[in-house]
């Protein structure tokens, strides 16, 4: 197997993943094993910003006519608009991210896109 700089393309692509599920790269902090496969899916997409959450991305993958936000027909609605600019969401961001401190959670951000709306919890979470 090739090899780039000494790491195997395997191992580069599982750092990635991992980074993009729990938020870094040491292989010691784990992602939460309680959580459905969905809700990993779903933060792992708006983490890198190919999340069908968005019309950006449904716009550019040719899903949607257009990529402005359904919420305040301001701007293109991206991960960056729908959970740090979006208008209308401000007072469920504030709830979320109190003071502004915003943080890289996993559980925050699923709750603010559950909280927003745009998912629904599975029918058998608690």
């Amino acid at each position: 197997m090739a090899t780039r700089l000494g790491v195997e393309p395997t191992t580069s692509r599982h750092l990635r993943v991992h980074r993009v599920f729990t938020g870094s790269e040491h292989s010691y902090q784990r992602w939460q094993g309680d959580w459905p496969r969905d809700q990993c899916l779903t933060v792992a997409q708006v983490r890198t910003g190919h999340s069908p959450l968005v019309a950006a991305y449904l716009h550019r993958i040719e899903r949607r006519d257009s990529a402005i936000c359904p919420h305040c027909h301001s701007a293109d609605e991206t991960v960056e608009h729908l959970v740090f600019q979006c208008p209308v969401h401000d007072h469920d961001r504030r709830d979320i991210w109190p003071g502004d401190t915003f943080t890289t959670d996993p559980q925050r951000l699923w709750s603010y896109v559950e909280w927003i709306g745009a998912v629904s919890p599975p029918p058998d979470w608690k």
